[in-house]
């Protein structure tokens, strides 16, 4: 007997149960998995079709932003990676200032805030740290209610600096948390010093070695940068005193080294103006190790 639709069922359409139905009636005795193996070639052929024609579209819409370069593949995900680091980023960071308000800020007079709307090209920022009373602006932005550390970041993208910024915040609450614990072993009620103040003393000596270990270009030694670690510490573990070894009045103990032109001229009273200090903070290079018995 002639192969052929045995059952003059009618026209089916490919892939319904119907077809499948009529393919069984029409060939009894043949493995019906035969059929269903068509079918998933068939289906796997117009899938790998359909994906390399939006391929095809998506390159149509979006040009090769190397185009016209030798193809690096790392340089192109080395670059994504920093597109996406900025725009993550840029979620719940400081909002940028207007340079009208921030040269009212710290312009010391009319002739001051006129030079800096008309010279000043650089970004700067809302204080939304932790200590929203310490500055009268940022530098760059920083995650809301960190502690801003007023990194120079010479030669480094405000993305850079802001990394920087957020990792040595998460040391300070890991360190914050580890000298709790020492507490719990170091402390009693004989204690020469506070509780606050062994902590504080605690967190200076870790803090001072990460910050040792920046790159050159943060300025992690300028004299700013380790009063805002000093008071950082002071406000984290409330209000409580670093226990140096021995003091000296900061400007004499920091190596302000490419920095040190800063303090003159109209750029360094703007800088030093940013920073509401109150008094003149002593620093130490080593606080005491108090938790040890």
């Amino acid at each position: 007997m002639a192969k052929g639709n045995k059952t003059d069922n009618g026209v089916h359409l490919m892939g319904t149960d119907e077809m499948l139905a009529a393919y069984k009636a029409d060939t009894p005795g043949e493995l019906e998995t035969s059929y269903t193996e068509n079918v998933d070639k068939m289906i796997k052929i117009q899938g790998k079709k359909n994906k390399e024609g939006k391929k095809n579209h998506m390159s149509m819409l979006f040009d090769n932003p190397l185009k016209g370069y030798p193809y690096n593949e790392s340089v192109e995900l080395k670059e994504l990676e920093e597109e996406i680091d900025a725009l993550i980023l840029s979620e719940a960071l400081s909002k940028k200032m207007n340079i009208q308000k921030y040269a009212k800020k710290v312009g010391f007079n009319s002739d001051e805030v006129q030079w800096i709307m008309d010279n000043e090209d650089e970004d700067h920022y809302e204080n939304n740290s932790a200590m929203k009373n310490e500055c009268s602006a940022l530098s760059y932005p920083i995650r809301t209610g960190d502690y801003y550390f007023a990194f120079i970041g010479d030669r480094m993208t405000d993305t850079s600096i802001t990394k920087a910024n957020n990792k040595m915040n998460d040391a300070m609450r890991k360190y914050f948390q580890m000298g709790q614990k020492k507490l719990e072993t170091f402390y009693d009620d004989d204690a020469e010093y506070s509780k606050k103040d062994m902590l504080a003393s605690y967190m200076w000596n870790e803090m001072s070695q990460i910050f040792e270990k920046l790159p050159a270009g943060l300025g992690a030694d300028d004299t700013m940068t380790r009063e805002c670690l000093y008071t950082a510490i002071k406000h984290m573990t409330g209000d409580g005193e670093i226990v140096f070894e021995h003091t000296t009045m900061a400007d004499d103990i920091i190596n302000e080294g490419m920095f040190k032109n800063l303090a003159k001229g109209i750029m360094g009273r703007i800088r030093n103006k940013l920073r509401k200090v109150k008094k003149k903070i002593k620093l130490g290079k080593r606080a005491k190790d108090l938790m040890v018995k």
